[in-house]
């Protein structure tokens, strides 16, 4: 549930573009972001879906190592900021199990393609919800769409 409140915390469904003019088709809103302890590193450019997720789950309770860590824009893991990379890291440590529509719960994650992740916020069996960057995006209701991958946070 900290993963979720974390996500919730640190979103909003933003409703301008930051820094890319208005017709970036990117909503973005840093300035509600966490960056005293995760600052925006201009080598994520506007792509930062992976790197939100990182840090909620984080907050959640996984801890860094070697493989996934977030430092300095040079330091940081391709495991912390890909999203193709959190998935391996994620399944391979055991941290995450493949789930469903119907069974992904609050601090799982929501694939909505291989290139987009968000953190699960809510499934209550009636409201689903997630939040997210790259597209800020706080407390939005999704459905079940053919592709979407879910996971489940694992021990």
């Amino acid at each position: 549930m900290a993963a979720r409140d974390y996500a919730n915390r640190w979103s909003i469904s933003a409703t301008s573009c930051y820094d890319h003019g208005t017709s970036c088709g990117i909503l973005q809103a840093r300035n509600t972001w966490n960056n005293s302890a995760y600052p925006y590193y201009t080598e994520l450019c506007h792509s930062d879906c992976a790197d939100f997720v990182s840090q909620a789950l984080h907050a959640g309770g996984i801890l860094m190592d070697s493989t996934w860590y977030r430092g300095t824009a040079a330091q940081t893991t391709l495991a912390w900021v890909n999203t193709s990379s959190l998935k391996s890291y994620m399944l391979n440590k055991g941290y995450w199990k493949a789930s469903n529509y119907t069974s992904a719960s609050a601090g799982g994650v929501l694939y909505t393609s291989t290139s987009h992740v968000v953190m699960i916020v809510k499934n209550d069996t009636i409201t689903r919800q997630f939040s997210g960057h790259t597209n800020d995006r706080n407390q939005v209701n999704y459905s079940n769409v053919s592709g979407y991958e879910y996971y489940i946070l694992w021990n």
